[in-house]
């Protein structure tokens, strides 16, 4: 019978460790389940992974053993510069490097690191497999095996350098997603904090992205002031019709070649001067001075998505006296500019605090929950970093004055 390849037989080995390998999607997962790999091969019994961001940036250690507990450290970000870890790194070829062969004692010594992570008499061999995954992002596994179970054999650093290829392919994923989750949280963050209404919609006018002011123009839109204030706009929100008109109007224009789309970053004067005549945003007023802005955008590093539809919702500062709710008094349409950030309904919530009505007052006359207001006026009182509604009042307060004193002055 022949042989298996060495290849298929450790992957059959293996089996269910190398699935979970791939398959993790945190640091800690795939810690654990390089260790699980590392135990199936050469019968680790303890193993420390180093997962490193980046220069300047505090790597964090896990420590793994065979009872399934996970210790958690951060390392001093000066630790790239310890004599062992440089050297690591440094060296030429990629795989398994078994310690106890190339290094003494004495120069184990000199490395900080080592006298307190690895000095473990119980423990006495160790391979350590170390790889640059992107940039300057790096990984660092120990593999530790006792010294009653024996020394690592030809064999066995041969299946570890067969691992290592696995392992570094895994690595580079996880660090790749945790670099896209952090880009897509912060951005998240910022369009929930966009003082200005915008949606996405992909190529066939599906909603992909909407932040909370455009919900609330866009039940504004679809339903009136009065009817926007009996719906929840996050529940019931659909883009107005005349939007989505506009997205086809623009598809259309593009399929037929008559219109190009926007590269993020083009500035549409720059386009204009350089006689670009095609057609690349249109927009259309809607009800109570409210506008939507309709760009076409594809990305300039993307050869395979399609353009995507950005929508841009403005509205004029105050509300004409025919759309305000009956018996509700007009909004001040002076506020600091620290206020340019707050959503239509936290304004709202604002006026009324300015008015002195009380959480509950404010909740029956802008048809909402008490829940809903207090949960309003916590984010309103991040928004603008003051601690109560006191120092809100002061706020208001000592921005009217300096705008009345420089109006004077201007007198």
């Amino acid at each position: 019978m022949k042989p298996e390849p060495t290849a298929v037989a450790l992957t059959r080995k293996l089996d269910r460790s190398l699935l979970a390998l791939h398959a993790a999607q945190t640091p800690i997962t795939l810690g654990q389940a390089a260790f699980g790999c590392a135990n199936v091969l050469v019968a680790a019994q303890r193993a420390l992974v180093i997962f490193s961001p980046g220069p300047g940036l505090p790597p964090k250690l896990f420590q793994l053993d065979t009872s399934g507990a996970v210790a958690e450290s951060w390392l001093h970000d000066s630790w790239p510069h310890d004599p062992l870890i440089r050297h690591l790194f440094e060296r030429q070829t990629a795989g398994p490097l078994h310690l106890n062969r190339i290094l003494t004692s004495a120069e184990l010594a000199r490395s900080r690191f080592a006298a307190k992570w690895l000095q473990q008499p119980a423990q006495a061999y160790i391979v350590a497999l170390s790889a640059i995954v992107r940039e300057s992002s790096s990984v660092l596994m120990f593999i530790f095996r006792e010294a009653e179970t024996g020394d690592y054999g030809t064999a066995a650093l041969e299946q570890l350098e067969w691992f290592y290829s696995h392992f570094k392919i895994a690595w580079l994923r996880v660090f790749v997603r945790e670099e896209t989750l952090a880009i897509h949280h912060s951005l998240q963050t910022f369009l929930r904090q966009s003082p200005n209404g915008l949606t996405v919609l992909n190529w066939d006018t599906d909603v992909v992205y909407r932040n909370a002011e455009a919900a609330e123009c866009c039940a504004l839109w679809n339903f009136g002031p009065d009817g926007a204030r009996k719906v929840q706009p996050s529940t019931v929100f659909r883009c107005p019709e005349a939007v989505i008109a506009l997205c086809h109007q623009l598809k259309a224009e593009y399929q037929q070649g008559r219109c190009r789309p926007v590269s993020e970053g083009d500035d549409l004067a720059e386009n204009a001067a350089a006689g670009t005549t095609l057609v690349s945003q249109c927009s259309a007023p809607g009800p109570g001075g409210m506008r939507a802005i309709v760009r076409l955008v594809v990305l300039k590093s993307s050869a395979l998505e399609k353009p995507v539809f950005q929508v841009r919702f403005s509205r004029r500062a105050a509300s004409a006296p025919g759309h305000e709710r009956a018996g509700r008094a007009p909004r001040p349409a002076n506020l600091p500019s620290q206020f340019s950030n707050l959503t239509l309904r936290e304004r709202e919530v604002v006026d009324c605090i300015c008015r002195g009505m009380s959480n509950e007052a404010i909740a029956q006359h802008l048809s909402k929950s008490v829940p809903t207001v207090k949960n309003q006026l916590h984010s309103i009182f991040q928004k603008l970093a003051v601690p109560s509604r006191a120092a809100l009042m002061a706020l208001i307060q000592a921005e009217s004055s300096g705008r009345s004193r420089a109006a004077e002055k201007a007198g």
